[in-house]
């Protein structure tokens, strides 16, 4: 939509305001140009620690290090190794299991439907906790110890220590880098999808050393710079030594307020780690919806390679006078298509329009495809409208002369079936 809706962006600059005004700053000559540092634990948000989960008290053992909140449960992974726990939102562990055909976990992803583990050698696991299956495996030239989805471009943020961030797409192709520079030993990432400005990576950064702080710290991605808004987690976590671990970012915790968490390595005195989670800001209004669309583009008996063609309604439901731009997001990779239009600008609230699909279907015959043509609203990545979408090839594709004749010709359709 034209009128852009206030975030956390917003949120978040008062928050720096705040910061720089109650904290006192710090240099740490090992962060580069990282300078915005405080020396105490503020009394209001942001950083109010919200919660401390001793993992090793109910696991019987330390060594977690990845970690994630899908907005239900907490995870943690053992560091290197195939087991993962579960937890509920009291901090009870629920169940520790692992995955057939995974391994080697470090930090975890989320989606929104599955669950993505970064392990060593370039490999990304995709998992569905619910049935705890492997999915499929991404794997390309990168490491991925610290691990965080984008959801507005579809693709990994990965990286291993100091290493230059991989940018990492779902095939496994690294489409561009990032040299984060100033970080120590970066362990976990979360990618913040809250902002109304520039997207944001928060990066969990170890120190050179156990009793060295473990610090946040907020990546512009967009300025390809640091923003100077970062916190030192062992100031309030544990016994204050140990090292960073994951991270992520959520408002399902609180949907009034924007956490964010991880797992703070705590080995060196206490033989133990935590889950923790920090209020960050207030969280931003709910995006409402003002695209619609409807279709049905179930296709049944399609010779392979023939073309088929159905429609898609798209309408604007927003306030009154509201005018939406609008765009194809993704499509099956099966089969070869065409939308007629492809984007729009400037539907007025009520009013609708027709986007004609054409679709070559694959050469491949005995075969069900199925996917989703996902359509977005340009002003607002979060607003989407989804069409489900199922081709089938039949068993038997041969056609002969007579039968070709017949459809052409239904009176000789009458006289084959007297004939035979």
């Amino acid at each position: 939509m034209k009128t852009k809706i206030i975030s956390v962006f917003i949120c978040t600059l008062m928050c720096v305001t705040v910061f720089s005004v109650t904290g006192t700053e710090i240099m740490d000559s090992n962060k580069g140009d990282i300078s915005n540092f405080t020396s105490e634990n503020p009394t209001d948000a942001p950083w109010d620690l919200l919660f401390e989960i001793d993992v090793a008290a109910q696991t019987g053992a330390a060594g977690r290090a990845g970690g994630e909140f899908d907005g239900t449960y907490f995870y943690t992974t053992a560091w290197a190794s195939t087991l993962i726990d579960k937890w509920d939102i009291t901090g009870t562990l629920l169940e520790t299991f692992s995955i057939a055909g995974v391994s080697g976990l470090r930090d975890l992803a989320w989606d929104g439907t599955y669950m993505y583990g970064g392990a060593a050698g370039g490999t990304i696991w995709e998992m569905d906790f619910d049935t705890q299956t492997l999915i499929s495996t991404i794997s390309g030239s990168f490491e991925s110890r610290a691990i965080a989805y984008d959801s507005d471009r579809d693709v990994f943020y990965c990286s291993n220590w100091n290493d230059p961030v991989s940018v990492v797409d779902r095939t496994g192709t690294v489409i561009e880098t990032i040299n984060l520079a100033a970080t120590t030993s970066t362990y976990g990432f979360a990618y913040d999808t809250y902002s109304d400005g520039s997207p944001y990576l928060w990066v969990f950064d170890q120190g050179a050393g156990a009793d060295n702080p473990q610090f946040i710290h907020q990546y512009d991605l967009d300025a390809a710079a640091f923003t100077g808004f970062s916190y030192d987690v062992s100031l309030d976590v544990g016994s204050g030594w140990g090292i960073a671990g994951g991270l992520f970012l959520t408002t399902d915790y609180d949907t009034d307020i924007v956490v964010i968490g991880g797992v703070y390595q705590d080995s060196t005195e206490s033989s133990t780690d935590y889950i923790f989670g920090y209020e960050l800001c207030d969280a931003p209004e709910p995006v409402l919806s003002d695209l619609d669309c409807s279709g049905e583009l179930d296709f049944v008996d399609v010779v392979a390679g023939s073309t088929v063609t159905g429609t898609i309604t798209i309408e604007n439901i927003g306030e009154p006078g509201s005018l939406l731009d609008w765009e194809i997001k993704s499509y099956p990779d099966w089969g070869t298509w065409t939308f007629d239009p492809e984007s729009g600008l400037d539907l007025l609230e009520g009013d609708s329009l027709t986007i004609d699909v054409e679709i070559v279907a694959p050469e491949d015959p005995e075969t069900e495809f199925d996917g989703e043509v996902v359509l977005v609203n340009s002003e607002e990545n979060a607003d989407t409208c989804t069409i489900l979408v199922t081709l089938v090839t039949p068993v038997s594709q041969s056609v002969t002369f007579l039968e070709l004749l017949a459809q052409r010709f239904p009176i000789l359709a009458k006289i084959l079936e007297l004939i035979f």
